[in-house]
């Protein structure tokens, strides 16, 4: 099994990828002149962010470490997944991008021309889905979880600085009126020509300031927005998950 052929490239054939949700199904991958049978699923629209998760995932929960054949596929010789046989295999992993989206298939491979299906090995070849279900689950919150954490960030600190303007603002009003009080009472001519071009200078302060005021709220509410909007995704996506 350790010399099973991996070509460079392969074609995911008759794969129904849809915007938006999850497929998984089984099917052959063509690797050059070989085929396996495997699970296929579609994948964030970050391949190496994907890529990275399988492997986070596989050291997590089986403690295998997969290596690069090339830029399409990783592999683990000898691999063994005890919740899904209790043979050894190469599990195969690849990753390709298509028009409407990466796609990732998952082999387990117990011989030179034998992969696991539902034909031969319903049993294993099921819970072998279990173990892609289980993986798509992980990879999307994975996905999203880091999206919505680097929303908040930008948010957060898009709404402090939304604050501190409007907090600038505030106190540039209250040193005004307090300027405007002396004024009032000032007599010498000379301290109230400087008076008046301090206010003059905090007024414009002011104003410069309010200018830049509505760009940070529309800063605020497009974040929000996105925010949002992957929290929602990521909803969606977990509900057609359980429905896999």
């Amino acid at each position: 099994m350790k010399n099973f052929l991996v070509t460079v490239s392969f074609i995911l054939v008759c794969y129904p990828v849809l915007s938006q949700h999850v497929s998984l199904v089984e099917d052959k991958i063509i690797t050059g002149d070989e085929s396996v049978n495997g699970w296929l699923f579609n994948v964030c629209e970050d391949a190496e962010f994907a890529k990275d998760d399988i492997k986070k995932y596989l050291k997590d929960q089986y403690d295998l470490k997969s290596k690069k054949v090339n830029k399409y596929t990783e592999i683990v010789t000898e691999a063994e997944i005890p919740n899904v046989s209790t043979r050894r295999g190469d599990l195969l992993i690849y990753v390709q991008h298509s028009d409407t989206g990466n796609i990732m298939g998952l082999s387990f491979v117990l011989g030179y021309d034998i992969s696991l299906n539902s034909k031969d090995n319903k049993a294993e070849m099921d819970h072998f889905g279990d173990v892609a279900k289980d993986f798509i689950e992980y990879h999307f919150n994975s996905y999203y979880s880091d999206k919505i954490s680097d929303l908040d960030k930008l948010l957060n600190s898009a709404k402090k600085d939304l604050h501190k303007k409007e907090s600038d603002i505030s106190s540039m009003k209250k040193k005004e009126m307090n300027l405007d009080k002396k004024l009032s009472k000032e007599d010498d001519t000379e301290k109230k020509d400087e008076l008046e071009k301090d206010i003059e200078k905090l007024l414009a302060d002011i104003e410069d300031t309010y200018d830049v005021l509505p760009a940070l709220k529309e800063q605020v509410e497009t974040l929000q927005l996105d925010r949002d909007k992957y929290k929602q995704e990521l909803l969606d996506y977990q509900y057609e998950i359980k429905r896999l």
